[in-house]
C-alpha cells in the first residue's frame, strides 16, 4: 500500500488498467505485484501483450477520465485499493477488487463494526421480520449492516438498519437502481449510509455481476448471517466467500420442509453458528478480536518511482519451462512454487504473467495457478 498521496496520473492509469478488457481482479493484482505501480504497468505491459499475443485491450486515458468526471458529477467517488479510504477488511482478502465506486458516507467504509445479512428474494414473511429485527438490534449496538439491496431478506435487513449507517453493495453502477421496487430504499441508504459497487457508473446489473457483489459483501464484513437460502443461491455463494475469508458465519434454522431453508440448515450442519436473535450474534462477535491486518502480505511498493528489473527472453523462457514442468491441472500456491524452483519473485511473476497472457495457465480467485485445460492439451 502506498504511504504517499496518489498522483492524479497514477489514479487515471490505475483506473485504465482496472477497466481494461480481460483484466480481472486476479490478473490486475498480479500485474501490480510485478510492475509495482499502474503507471509502470501502462508503460511496460503493451510489449508483453504483443509478445504473448494476449487478448487484452488497455482502456484509454480518455475513458478513465470520463468515468472519474461522471462519477464525481453524480456525487460519488472512485476509490483505489491503494488508497487509505479503501475498506481495510476488503483490502486484505485475496484478489480484492482494485477499484470500488461509492456514494454516501465514506467514513463507513472503515466503520469499526460491520455485519452482513443476506437471504432469499422470495423469503417467508417470518424470516423477513426476523431479519428486520436482527438488523435493527445490531445497528442499535453500533453495527453497520451490509446487504445487497435485493428484494426479500436484503431489503428487510436494510430497512431495519436504514437510520443507522446502512451499507448496500450492488451489482451495477452506483447510479443504477435494481430492482426498481427498492428505489426509495436506495435513496435512504445514500442519505444515511453508503452504496458500493465494483462496476463503473452507468453499468446495468447483470446476472454474472452478483457473485462479484457477493464477494464484496463477505469481504467488507466482520461476520455474516444467512437468514433463508436455497442450497444453490447467491446467499450461499456469499457464505462460502465468508468462510474462505475467515469471517464468522451464522444461520437461522428453518423447517426442512421448506426448500428455502436448505442452504441455511446445511450451513449449521457444517459448523455455522445457530442464530435465533441478535443476541446470538453479539455473544460471538463481542468475543472475537479484530484481525491484525499487518500480518497479511503487502503487495504494493512504497517506492512509487522504483525501477523495474527487466529480464532477458532466455531467462524468462527457462523459468516458464520450469514452471510447466512442475505444475499440473491441480491448483498450486505460488509460495510453494517459489520454494520448489528457488527463483526470485519478480522473475517468477514475470514468467507467470506471460504464461497467463498466453492462455497456458489459469488462476483461481485465491491466486493459485494450474495448467489451463483445452482441447489442444494431450
Amino acid at each position: 500500500m502506498y504511504n504517499t498521496i496518489i498522483s492524479n496520473q497514477e489514479k487515471i492509469n490505475w483506473l485504465r488498467l482496472a477497466r481494461s478488457k480481460n483484466i480481472g481482479s486476479v490478473t490486475f493484482n498480479n500485474i501490480i505485484s510485478l510492475y509495482k505501480t499502474a503507471s509502470n504497468a501502462i508503460k511496460f505491459l503493451p510489449d508483453m501483450i504483443k509478445k504473448n499475443n494476449a487478448n487484452i485491450v488497455l482502456s484509454s486515458e480518455k475513458s478513465a477520465i470520463n468515468e472519474l468526471e461522471k462519477t464525481k458529477k453524480f456525487g460519488g467517488d472512485i476509490i483505489l485499493k491503494c488508497e487509505s479510504d479503501y475498506p481495510v477488511n476488503l483490502k486484505y482478502i485475496k484478489n480484492a477488487p482494485p477499484v470500488i465506486s461509492v456514494i454516501g458516507n465514506l467514513q463507513l467504509l472503515n466503520h469499526n463494526k460491520k455485519f452482513a445479512i443476506v437471504g432469499a428474494r422470495n423469503a417467508s414473511i417470518n424470516s423477513c421480520k426476523l431479519a428486520y429485527n436482527i438488523a435493527k438490534n445490531l445497528s442499535n449496538h453500533e453495527y453497520a449492516i451490509v446487504s445487497g439491496l435485493a428484494l426479500g431478506i436484503d431489503a428487510y435487513a436494510h430497512m431495519g438498519s436504514v437510520k443507522h449507517n446502512p451499507i448496500a453493495v450492488i451489482g451495477g453502477g452506483i447510479n443504477t437502481i435494481y430492482p426498481n421496487e427498492n428505489k426509495k430504499l436506495y435513496q435512504q441508504i445514500i442519505e444515511q449510509g453508503i452504496i458500493i459497487s465494483e462496476f463503473p457508473i452507468d453499468v446495468a446489473p447483470k446476472a454474472h455481476h452478483f457473485p462479484i457483489r457477493n464477494k464484496i459483501i463477505a469481504g467488507i464484513s466482520d461476520g455474516l448471517l444467512v437468514a433463508e437460502a436455497t442450497q444453490k443461491s447467491g446467499s450461499m455463494i456469499t457464505a462460502n466467500f465468508a468462510n474462505d475469508f475467515g469471517r464468522e458465519v451464522f444461520a437461522i434454522p428453518g423447517s426442512p420442509l421448506d426448500p428455502r431453508n436448505k442452504g441455511n440448515n446445511n450451513l449449521i450442519r457444517n459448523g455455522a453458528n445457530i442464530c435465533e436473535s441478535a443476541n446470538d450474534i453479539l455473544d460471538v462477535m463481542n468475543n472475537i478480536k479484530k484481525n491484525n491486518n499487518s500480518l497479511f502480505e503487502n503487495s504494493y511498493s512504497n517506492e512509487i518511482e522504483r525501477d523495474i528489473e527487466l529480464y532477458s527472453d532466455n531467462e524468462i523462457n527457462e523459468i516458464k519451462k520450469s514452471i510447466l514442468d512442475n505444475i499440473s491441472y491441480d491448483f498450486i500456491n505460488i509460495n510453494s512454487l517459489i520454494t520448489i524452483l528457488g527463483v526470485r519473485l519478480d522473475l517468477l511473476l514475470t514468467a507467470l504473467l506471460e504464461l497467463e497472457l498466453s492462455n497456458i495457465i489459469t488462476r483461481d480467485f485465491m491466486g493459485n495457478i494450474s495448467k489451463k485445460f483445452n482441447n489442444n492439451n494431450n
